[in-house]
């Protein structure tokens, strides 16, 4: 990558030093310029950054605080504190709608034909006792007109007819009045007004209907008892305002916090595009300042040519560094990931590892293929994570340079410890420094170390004189601190 970056910055000062005319001079110049300012707004761009991962970590924490806040408001019945207006107008409003479907069940019953139901089976008899009377006096009436009809017709037929003939009819219509006075001699009891029938023959439909409409009143009624009592339970579960308030206020400034401290991250968002533009502008900037000064050196056939392949081999060099730049990280990935499967006594936590060449931030990928929230680490799986990181870029580098470790097993437990004696210490260099403390490297570890121990020192303080001086080999002391 240095060979790639150096070679486009001997591309651009073999341009530079074609025929320079008094223009060319004021067009290098503004080159300068215009790469001054872009390698300080690139600093801006840097510091912003920074600025941001620092924000970023304080928003996790603020939001921490604010989930903890949040959820001892809710288990004290925060949300329904909240919500107490809404419940005690929907319990007014359900009170409201309950009385009026009761007033309505009442008015019903009370003044409308319902109660008639209760007499069924009287209405009932009182409807065929009206029929038969009904029938009776329609029948009286047919009687008398059949008398005078048959009378008429037995006088009309009596010459044609022969004896016998006429007097089968006679007595066939005389049986027929008969049967008819039977039914016409049913006692009349109700005497019920014949323009009544219609409303005594329809008061069953009646009565079916307002029956329909109080099962429905009642089940209504049922409805909204069942929703009041809910809504009464929920009341009867909000807290008063003095046992929630310090919650309340707790809740409220931690989500305030959040609130401000993600503005600012938004600030910053929007000054760091507003630099990333400027950059952008500048860039363009200097790409038209180079093709300026390449048209004016290109008078020549030369430098002409000079200046076009020179082009042409700067834009195949960042192509071929991307390219190159690709390829490391693509190793580098691998060679992370290793060494980190390596150090951790929990196989399968990482199963993948990505590095993004924009902005060079490390994504973990769980066992589920999903992404790891690195805060789910603890904090000597991060050091581990680190540990990794400087191993990785070693394997990769390939360069052979002395590491100076301290307090390399800090925050770490057991099983860490031991996996880092055993592999990393051992290959992290060809010369390797280790500034430990006695309660870090003990026995056993040393024991471990021993046979990659070139030399071992003790450093020792003396609090009279304030003085610390180096002594061959490392032991330990009961009672002494020292470093090892």
């Amino acid at each position: 990558m240095n060979t790639v970056e150096q070679l486009r910055t001997d591309l651009l000062a073999l341009q530079r030093r074609q025929k320079i005319s008094e223009e060319d001079k004021q067009i290098l110049k503004k080159i300068h310029d215009l790469e001054k300012q872009i390698e300080e707004a690139r600093q801006v761009s840097a510091d912003i950054k920074q600025k941001q991962a620092g924000l970023s970590e304080q928003i996790l924490q603020a939001q921490d605080i604010f989930d903890k806040a949040d959820e001892s408001f809710a288990s004290a019945g925060g949300s329904l504190y909240e919500q107490r207006a809404e419940l005690e107008a929907e319990e007014n409003q359900l009170r409201e709608q309950l009385k009026n479907v009761s007033d309505s069940l009442a008015s019903n019953t009370a003044a409308g034909p319902l109660p008639l139901l209760l007499l069924s089976e009287q209405i009932t008899s009182v409807k065929q006792q009206v029929d038969k009377e009904h029938a009776a006096m329609q029948a009286a009436q047919v009687l008398d007109t059949l008398s005078q009809r048959d009378h008429q017709l037995l006088s009309s037929i009596s010459n044609v007819i022969p004896a016998d003939g006429l007097a089968a009819i006679e007595r066939f219509l005389n049986e027929d009045r008969r049967e008819r006075a039977v039914d016409a001699e049913i006692p009349r009891v109700l005497n019920f007004p014949s323009d009544a029938l219609t409303q005594l023959a329809s008061i069953k439909e009646v009565l079916q209907g307002e029956a329909a409409r109080a099962r429905e009143l009642v089940a209504e009624a049922m409805r909204l008892r069942e929703r009041l009592n809910l809504v009464e339970r929920k009341l009867a579960g909000v807290p008063d305002k003095q046992t929630i308030a310090e919650r309340i206020v707790a809740r409220d400034n931690a989500r305030d916090h959040v609130t401000l401290l993600v503005g600012a991250l938004q600030r910053l968002d929007e000054e760091r595009d507003t630099v990333l533009r400027r950059i952008d502008l500048l860039n363009a900037d200097r790409e038209r300042a180079y093709k300026g000064r390449a048209q004016k050196v290109a008078e020549t056939e030369h430098a002409a040519r000079i200046i076009t392949y020179a082009d042409r081999m700067r834009s195949t060099l960042e192509k071929f560094g991307e390219a190159l730049l690709q390829r490391h990280i693509s190793r580098l990935e691998v060679a992370v990931l290793d060494s980190f499967n390596r150090l951790m006594r929990k196989n399968g936590l990482v199963s993948d590892l990505r590095i993004d060449i924009e902005k060079f931030m490390i994504t973990l990928v769980g066992p589920d293929d999903n992404e790891l929230d690195p805060a789910r680490l603890s904090a000597g799986e991060r050091q581990l994570l680190a540990v990794s990181l400087l191993w990785g870029l070693a394997r990769v580098a390939g360069n052979h340079l002395p590491s100076v470790i301290d307090t390399p097993l800090g925050r770490l437990d057991s099983r860490h410890r031991e996996h880092l004696v055993q592999r990393y210490f051992p290959h992290a260099s060809h010369q390797v420094l280790l500034l430990s403390t006695d309660e870090e490297i003990d026995e056993y570890l040393f024991s471990k170390l021993r046979p990659s121990i070139a030399h071992t020192y003790t450093l020792v303080h003396d609090d009279t004189t304030f003085t610390t001086t180096v002594e061959p080999g490392y032991w330990w002391t009961a009672g002494a601190p020292h470093v090892a």
